[in-house]
């Protein structure tokens, strides 16, 4: 049985924990609860500072040329995560939820973009 959790402490056991490891992080000395887990260990893209992540997307061979733009979003913390917490009543909760829900809008932010012509 797998329990969902967005408190990864208390987590049953570990599906995929790929949230973007810092630059110089050392998997291999990283105390058992922060590092990563599932098949993002065995992923060989996934490391300090970066992952490689591909799309396949069908289309015509005669629509191109197309243009591709990614980007990168950053948010401490997610809706989800703010919303699981609105099922506790106690001022904390209320007061933390209460600031999510008055910055939630502007939270993300771009952290990297980039753009080419695929043909």
């Amino acid at each position: 049985m797998i329990t969902a959790t967005t408190g990864l402490m208390s987590a049953e056991r570990w599906m995929k924990d790929n949230c973007m490891l810092p630059t110089g992080f050392d998997q291999n000395r990283a105390d058992e609860r922060v590092r990563a887990h599932g098949s993002a260990e065995s992923d060989v893209s996934f490391n300090s500072g970066g992952d490689e992540v591909r799309f396949r997307v069908g289309v015509s061979p005669n629509a191109g040329p197309f243009t591709v733009t990614v980007e990168l979003w950053f948010q401490p913390i997610s809706y989800r995560w703010a919303q699981n917490l609105t099922e506790y009543d106690s001022f904390v909760t209320d007061r933390f939820v209460g600031y999510y829900e008055s910055t939630a809008d502007a939270s993300a932010l771009v952290v990297a973009q980039s753009s080419g012509i695929v043909r």
